[in-house]
């Protein structure tokens, strides 16, 4: 299975949740920035796919399953999705 990061994108590391500042393949590293404490680090690209896992936003998720962001709401407040894990503001 082929992992590919992607820049921006958010990743569950460990058991927090990161986005992806820059990837650098030349130095075989990665710049993830955690979301809650802001905290920049470097982890080994070539180890990515055993350290990051990746999460996706309810706009990534509607795209993906062609509905609109309202519905999938829906869905979490119905019960038929388990509720998300929020960061930022909306926590």
């Amino acid at each position: 299975m082929n992992f590919k990061v992607l820049p921006n994108k958010v990743y569950l590391y460990g058991p927090d949740l990161v986005k992806v500042r820059s990837v650098h393949k030349k130095f075989n590293r990665l710049k993830i920035k955690e979301l809650v404490s802001g905290k920049v680090l470097e982890i080994p690209l070539d180890n990515a796919n055993l350290f990051l896992k990746r999460v996706y936003t309810i706009g990534e998720v509607a795209k993906i399953v062609q509905r609109m962001p309202d519905t999938i709401r829906k869905y979490e407040r119905l019960g038929y999705l388990s509720p998300p894990k929020r960061v930022g503001e909306g926590a």
